[in-house]
This record gives structure tokens, C-alpha cells and sequence, in this order.
């Protein structure tokens, strides 16, 4: 791979709030809600919201989703890369149409939490470490079904903790997916010199059974 600062000039990474446009769309018709890990100043979950409305307006028959963003809000619990404990510490933003759910992972994903949230047809995983997008991933395994998408922010990074993660949690849940998308992003963390990734998958088998939700057609 390329040094970053030799190309980065000559390439155009597709935005986030593009990915996750396209990540809602693509969910839209999929039963469940939408839920978060990882919400820090919560520009994300905003785009996110924004995003369900739009599709909302379109398609208004479709039944209405649930955003939910869960993060701690005291920061990375443990050194990740370059970065301290405490890193992305802050207060927990104010998002209409999105509910915050704050605690550290093993805390606030509670089997009472699952029942509510029912069933997931998109996640987007923005963790950082391996330890809490796996422990994200665990929660999600019973709401998960064929047709639920996930979008990891960065997916390689100098550990590739993300993408450890989702290997180790695919095989331990028998979760199978396919890759819908992989998208050039600017370099994260330590990998300052290299490009790193974002990666949706959508869930073909495992998980449970919930189904997709019908789509309204012209006519």
C-alpha cells in the first residue's frame, strides 16, 4: 500500500455522512431500529437522524424506526493506539429524534435495553477498540437477522481491532455476511500513513428471524 501523503492529494474518500445516508437507504425497508456504539459529539447520530427523515418522508407507509446512540461519554476506557484513557470524553449531546443511551458497554447494554430495542436493521459500530465493538457485537447477536446491515467506521486502523472483532464475533455467533461496500477513508489513529476503511456488511444468515419489512411500490 501507498503512503497516504503521496496520494491523498490525487483520491477523494467518500464523506461519512455519504456511507451513512447509504447505510439508512439500504436498512430503511429492513425491520428493526437503528442503534449506534461509539457517539462521542454525536455528529454521526445526527446525520443519521437526518437521513431517517428524509426516508421517512419518502417512503411514509413503512413502519417508523428508533435511533438509539450508546456511548459512556468518559472516553476510550482503555489506551488505543496513540490515544490515552479518557480520549473523546465529553458531555452527552441533546439530538431530537434520537435517544441516548449513556454507560460504558458492559453496563448499559442490558438484557431489559435488548427488549426494547426488539430487533436491529442497522448498526453502526464506531468504537475504536476491540473490546468494546465485540462486546457491542455480542449484545446485537439475538436482534440481528438476514437483511440487517453493519457499518464499521474504522475497520482497519493499526490493530484492525474493529475487523478483529467482526472476524472473531462471526465466527463464535455462526453470523454470515456478505460486503456490500468498502470505502477509502483518511488514515486513523497511529496508522498515519496509510488509509484506512469503511466496511458495510449486511447479515445473510444467523441471527434471528426477524423479516424484512414490506416495501411500498408505485401503484
Amino acid at each position: 500500500m501507498r503512503d497516504w501523503s503521496d496520494v491523498k492529494s490525487h483520491v477523494t474518500p467518500v464523506p461519512r455522512q455519504t456511507v451513512l445516508d447509504l447505510a439508512v437507504r439500504l436498512a430503511h425497508p429492513v425491520a428493526g431500529d437503528i442503534i449506534e456504539f461509539g457517539v462521542w459529539e454525536g455528529e454521526s447520530a445526527r446525520a443519521i437522524r437526518a437521513s431517517l427523515d428524509r426516508c421517512e418522508q419518502e417512503s411514509p407507509g413503512l413502519p417508523r424506526k428508533h435511533v438509539f446512540a450508546c456511548d459512556s461519554f468518559k472516553g476510550l476506557p482503555e489506551r488505543f493506539e496513540q490515544l490515552e484513557v479518557g480520549a473523546f470524553a465529553c458531555d452527552p449531546p441533546e439530538i431530537p429524534g434520537v435517544e441516548i443511551v449513556v454507560g460504558l458497554f458492559q453496563d448499559s447494554l442490558t438484557d431489559a435495553f435488548a427488549r426494547r430495542v426488539g430487533s436491529v436493521s442497522f448498526a453502526f459500530l464506531d468504537a475504536d477498540l476491540y473490546s468494546s465493538t465485540r462486546c457491542a457485537l455480542d449484545w446485537l447477536t439475538p436482534l440481528v437477522h438476514p437483511g440487517t446491515l453493519l457499518l464499521f467506521d474504522e475497520f482497519l486502523g493499526e490493530q484492525a481491532s474493529e475487523r478483529r472483532a467482526f472476524d472473531d464475533w462471526s465466527r463464535h455467533a455462526g453470523v454470515e455476511t456478505m460486503l456490500v461496500a468498502d470505502f477509502l477513508r483518511n488514515p486513523s489513529g497511529c496508522s498515519l500513513h496509510h488509509a484506512d476503511r469503511r466496511v458495510l456488511y449486511q447479515i445473510v444468515s444467523g441471527g434471528s428471524r426477524a423479516a424484512l419489512a414490506p416495501t411500498l411500490r408505485p401503484g
